[in-house]
C-alpha cells in the first residue's frame, strides 16, 4: 500500500511540473496583434492605443469555467503592480467562447476579486491569432503590437505567481 501512495505522490508531482513547465508548441513571438474589441463594461479597445501605452502588456487570456484562471486573478493584480515599473501592465482577456454568454459572470468574478486592471473581451478576430490551447495563456506585447517572448500555458504555484510572470515579462523585454 506504500509503494503505491508513493507512486501516486511522484506521478502527481512529475503531471504538476509538466504542466507548469510547458510551453506552447505555436510560435506566437513576432506575430502583429490588431484588433477592435470593447472592454468588459462594453466601452470600445483598440490594440492599437491598448498596447501603445505601455513598453510591455501582459495579456492573459482566462475563462469564467477555469478554476486556476480565476484563483490566480488576485495575484495578477500584484503583478500589474510590479510590472508598472518596467512601464508595464497586465491586461486580462476573457475568452469564454462565442458570443461571450458569461460576460456577467466576469464581471462578477473580478468584482468578488477586486480587480482593477483593464479585462477586455476576446474575438473570432482574436482567437483565430492566438489559437488558445490551455487557460490561463499568457502573452506579451510591445508598444507596437508585436507579441514578444515566449507564451505561457497554465499558471504556477500559487505563491510563485507573481514572480513566474514578472520574471517572464523581463526575458520578454531582453
Amino acid at each position: 500500500m506504500k509503494k503505491y501512495l508513493i507512486l501516486l505522490l511522484i506521478l502527481l508531482l512529475a503531471g504538476t511540473y509538466i504542466i507548469n513547465n510547458s510551453r506552447n508548441t505555436v510560435r506566437l513571438a513576432g506575430t502583429h496583434l490588431s484588433f477592435e474589441t470593447a472592454d468588459i463594461e462594453g466601452n470600445p479597445v483598440s490594440s492599437e492605443e491598448l498596447f501603445s501605452r505601455h513598453a510591455i502588456t501582459m495579456l492573459n487570456i482566462w475563462a469564467t469555467w477555469c478554476g486556476p484562471c480565476v484563483s490566480e486573478l488576485p495575484e495578477l493584480t500584484k503583478v500589474n503592480e510590479e510590472l508598472a515599473k518596467m512601464d508595464g501592465a497586465v491586461v486580462g482577456l476573457l475568452n469564454d467562447g462565442p458570443g461571450q454568454t458569461n460576460v456577467e459572470a466576469g464581471r462578477q468574478i473580478l468584482a468578488e476579486n477586486n480587480i482593477r486592471y483593464l479585462n477586455i473581451l476576446s474575438t473570432e478576430a482574436i482567437d483565430a491569432v492566438l489559437k488558445p490551447q490551455a487557460y490561463p495563456m499568457t502573452i506579451f506585447v510591445n508598444r507596437e503590437g508585436i507579441i514578444i517572448g515566449e507564451t505561457l500555458l497554465g499558471t504556477t504555484f500559487q505563491d510563485k505567481i507573481v514572480a513566474y510572470y514578472t520574471e517572464a515579462a523581463a526575458r520578454a523585454l531582453k
